[in-house]
């Protein structure tokens, strides 16, 4: 191989490593912008319990990683606030809890119109030994009523599901 081809290959070699090293550069600077530029979510207390949901990702989502704040979370939204956005932290256990749905809602009460619009992400935990028992015409689960919201990433096991209401059948609403 002659000398002028094995410094053209050289030159080469070397302006390649030069485009690789500032193509990096360019990503950690677009890293650190969006991490200076990140919208954290202000601290949400709930009344009821004193528990205090935060966003300690600073993501805008509220984490929650116990039986504790997933209730304070359900009383928030089902007080008015059903815009926000979580992320589970840990499994959760609700074994001895008689849970009340998130998002309580009923087409028959005049006054239960509380949907949850927000996104809820389980980051692949569960939520186990959920027991929900209603007595009235409001929708019953883990949430009573989910709209233009999202769940994501979540298992549950071990539910135990009724409403004993005697709610009369009748066709669905058409706006």
């Amino acid at each position: 191989m002659s000398k002028g081809r094995k410094k053209g290959k050289r030159i080469i070699s070397i302006l390649l490593c030069l485009a690789l090293l500032l193509s990096g550069m360019n990503v950690s600077s677009k890293n650190a912008y969006a991490e200076e530029n990140a919208t954290k979510a202000e601290d949400l207390k709930d009344e009821t319990s004193g528990v205090t949901l935060s966003d300690s990702n600073s993501n805008g989502s509220y984490e929650i990683g116990s039986a504790e704040a997933l209730i304070a979370f359900e009383n928030i939204v089902n007080a008015g606030n059903n815009g926000i956005d979580v992320e589970l932290t840990a499994d959760i256990d609700l074994e001895n809890i008689e849970w009340e749905p998130i998002g309580a809602y009923s087409d028959t009460d005049g006054y239960a119109k509380t949907s949850y619009e927000g996104t809820f992400d389980g980051k692949y935990h569960v939520i186990k030994n959920l027991t929900v028992t209603i007595n009235s015409t409001y929708e019953t689960g883990l949430f009573g009523r989910i709209s233009s919201g999202a769940i994501q990433n979540l298992g549950v096991i071990n539910a135990a599901v009724t409403n004993n209401a005697n709610v009369e059948s009748r066709p669905p609403e058409i706006p």
